[in-house]
């Protein structure tokens, strides 16, 4: 078994059976499992920068450079795929209509000659439990009964593609600290907190 820093994923190239497809630019993991469900490649100018998921196990490390991830899959299979929009985080909203008003306010009317007020309504996307790592990294760490330090990375296990470790930076210049991980991983949104104190059905104690 092979483990790997997700930000040593993310940012990675991604060559195609038939020419550069694009990076790495974000990682989607299932909270309840563990289990990373999309690897996201923004692609290249052919699609006007789009974000593709794409299924982990199509990737497979490059033994010429280890910093480029190889796939079977063609540039046209990336073109067909399916964009990041069919399977949101639970921390990126969805756009859901853009609804055009002549104010500020349905009570207001916008002066003469003023542009229409464009606004944009959003709502949370339908799978709660899909993470993004690139928001993930960064929130706080609950362990204990108080906040013990922040996301520094999350670790994932090859060629299984699941979550196995966190890593813990803490303050005062300490090397951050890894925690292995047991399914479910409770994730707060909202207030951006990774909740340890019970992971895996036990205890996390940090040192």
């Amino acid at each position: 078994m092979m483990r790997l820093k997700a930000t040593d994923l993310l940012g990675s190239p991604i060559r195609a059976a038939d020419g550069d497809a694009g990076t790495v630019s974000d990682i989607l993991f299932d909270d309840r499992s563990l289990a990373i469900r999309w690897v996201v490649v923004r692609t290249g100018s052919w699609r006007s920068e789009e974000q593709v998921l794409v299924m982990p196990q199509n990737l497979l490390w490059s033994e010429a450079d280890p910093r480029i991830w190889e796939t079977r899959l063609t540039i046209e299979d990336f073109r067909k795929g399916r964009p990041l929009e069919d399977d949101l985080p639970v921390s990126l909203p969805r756009l859901r209509e853009a609804k055009v008003e002549s104010g500020i306010s349905p009570f207001h009317i916008a002066p003469l000659g003023m542009p229409p007020v464009v606004r944009l309504h959003s709502w949370p996307t339908g799978d709660r439990n899909l993470r993004s790592i690139s928001h993930v990294t960064g929130y706080d760490i609950l362990a204990d009964i108080e906040l013990v330090g922040r996301v520094a990375n999350l670790i994932i296990a090859l060629p299984e593609w699941t979550i196995a470790e966190i890593e813990i930076s803490q303050s005062g210049g300490q090397e951050p600290q890894s925690q292995d991980l047991k399914p479910p991983l409770h994730i707060d949104a909202d207030r951006k907190v990774v909740d340890l104190r019970d992971v895996g059905g036990q205890s996390c104690h940090l040192a």
